[in-house]
């Protein structure tokens, strides 16, 4: 794997991040109107926000464990080179 792949594969994990910590804020305002204003809609928001919470997670995960495997793979190719 080239030095570039490595590099986007950084850049996708890094954006995904992001938008994790974005709807987990999103999510907070939603989580703090259900439970003390009683809003049963926040709290139907709060669910579907947190299936898609999973989903990246789930999605960040796997590039990450990408991520780690084309550093290894590049560290290699420079050991051998040398």
């Amino acid at each position: 794997m080239t030095e570039k792949q490595v590099e986007e594969t950084t850049s996708t994990v890094a954006a995904k991040w992001e938008e994790l910590k974005a709807l987990v804020a999103d999510l907070e305002k939603d989580v703090v109107k259900n439970t003390e204003k009683h809003n049963c809609s926040a709290g139907t928001r709060v669910r579907v926000s947190m299936r898609a919470l999973v989903k990246l997670a789930k999605s960040l995960s796997r590039d990450l464990l990408e991520a780690d495997k084309a550093v290894k793979a590049a560290r290699k190719a420079d050991k051998a080179k040398a």
